[in-house]
């Protein structure tokens, strides 16, 4: 029996996939074809595969770009909510969820560097020309392509390993944040009551503590 070898030149294979109406949106833009070219061979090894489609909007009949990240990620990036040593706190739009349906992840890099190097560079994927207002389609292809080669770099943790106290079960919180017992206290129980007193008495005296 012969083994047929996969040829990962198929398109059904690239981690990167354009919609015919999706591609016809980027070509506006120039040099939307070497973008596309240079991102499909970026992401060969990608464990999350970009999907990008185009969507109308109801209102007004204008065409925009839909991002699938992978695990329901709707929106074209990761955006970054907070740091602390080498984990990062992402969210993205869940696809046909509303704001609170963000879906929320740790990300851990193998040093505070990295960690350090992807938020800046997350943070300026909503300043400048990639801003809201001005951002353009080849500019949310530019994020989508970051946001996957980051999630295949990073492991992605569950959330109660990250460091951020809010994300952790309550029994977790009640046994890091829970009283020490005063053994002092505990002794003092055992004490008969004349024993107590003298204790007491050196304590004032400045003899025990």
């Amino acid at each position: 029996m012969q083994i047929q070898s996969i040829n990962t030149n198929n398109p059904s294979f690239q981690a990167l996939e354009v919609t015919p109406l999706a591609r016809k949106l980027l070509q506006k833009e120039k040099g939307a074809a070497q973008k596309i070219a240079q991102y499909t061979k970026e992401l060969a090894d990608s464990k999350y595969p970009v999907k990008v489609d185009r969507g109308v909007h109801k209102y007004d009949n204008s065409e925009y770009l839909k991002f699938d990240l992978g695990n329901s990620r709707g929106s074209s990036w990761l955006q970054p909510a907070h740091i602390n040593g080498r984990y990062i706190m992402v969210y993205s739009a869940e696809i046909g969820g509303d704001v609170e349906d963000d879906v929320v992840e740790t990300l851990r890099f193998q040093n505070a560097e990295k960690a350090q190097e992807v938020y800046s560079k997350l943070k300026k994927f909503n300043e400048g020309d990639y801003h809201y207002s001005k951002i353009t389609p080849l500019g949310e292809l530019d994020r989508a392509a970051y946001s996957a080669k980051i999630l295949t770099e990073a492991d992605i943790i569950p959330n109660e390993q990250g460091p951020w106290e809010w994300f952790k079960p309550k029994e977790i919180i009640k046994k890091a944040t829970e009283p020490k017992l005063n053994t002092q206290n505990l002794d003092n129980n055992k004490l008969t009551l004349s024993e107590k007193l003298k204790r007491a008495w050196n304590i004032l005296r400045g003899k025990e503590s």
